[in-house]
């Protein structure tokens, strides 16, 4: 009888002392993350850029997505092809979240050459090591940056001519974004054809659309050329660059 008993108190320690080790890890979740999503694309002309497009201060592709809500979130892997959606996808690179939770995750893809098209989707997994299905696929180009010349640093009221640079011959529009240095505050979008195809020289007056604001004296003010070679069907660039910042102010 006292044999049969330590047999059962030895027995009743041990599923304790498990249950204690078990507690809170779900070691045997066979469940799946949800398949993660990429924030939808906006336009070039949108005074905020996020999805998929041209890094602006790397020779880079900027990728983001939504975070997944799953308690148990270990991490993502991004998956890239090279050339065509029906090459080889290898994984890119592992995306851990740690302690790092946020609404949104993001990427920057500085492995690459200009020139050429590649193709990403994503994968969630758990701490149990499930991988989740694939997102959509997604792409994009990267081309060269222009080189902006004017205006910049000081100049006259009357020197408002836009000037640049283009060495790839490849686009076909361009959007300039002109903003206040100290206020955020947009002065002028415009998305317009290649002013000139026969000439990597690119100029534009300002405000030749009639959309921009009167510019003052005192404020610093940035600006900068989103080039597009490609679009899709809904008229996003997926193929392009964005170019470095300029600054100027009006004396």
């Amino acid at each position: 009888m006292v044999k049969k008993l330590s047999l059962v108190f030895t027995l009743l320690v041990l599923f304790i002392n498990c249950d204690i080790l078990d507690f809170g890890q779900n070691l045997e979740d066979p469940e799946a993350p949800s398949t993660p999503q990429f924030i939808p694309q906006t336009l070039p002309t949108d005074t905020s850029q996020s999805g998929i497009g041209p890094a602006d201060y790397y020779k880079g592709v900027y990728l983001e997505w939504y975070s997944n809500n799953e308690d148990d979130i270990g991490g993502y892997y991004l998956y890239r092809a090279v050339d065509s959606r029906d090459s080889e996808f290898k994984i890119l690179d592992t995306i851990e979240v740690l302690t790092n939770i946020s609404q949104y995750k993001n990427y920057v893809d500085t492995l690459i050459n200009y020139y050429t098209n590649y193709f990403y989707y994503l994968t969630a997994y758990d701490f149990n090591g499930n991988e989740s299905k694939t997102s959509d696929t997604i792409r994009y180009m990267l081309t060269e940056k222009v080189d902006l010349v004017a205006p910049d640093g000081e100049i006259n009221a009357d020197q408002t001519a836009f000037q640049w640079y283009d060495f790839t011959n490849l686009t076909n529009e361009y959007i300039i974004e002109l903003q206040n240095l100290e206020t955020s505050e947009i002065i002028w979008i415009s998305r317009f054809n290649r002013p000139s195809y026969g000439s990597r020289e690119q100029i534009v007056e300002y405000n030749f659309d009639d959309k921009g604001k009167d510019l003052q004296k005192g404020p610093i003010y940035r600006w900068r050329i989103h080039s597009v070679s490609m679009v899709d069907k809904y008229n996003r660039d997926i193929s392009g660059a964005v170019s470095y910042w300029n600054y100027f102010t009006i004396q």
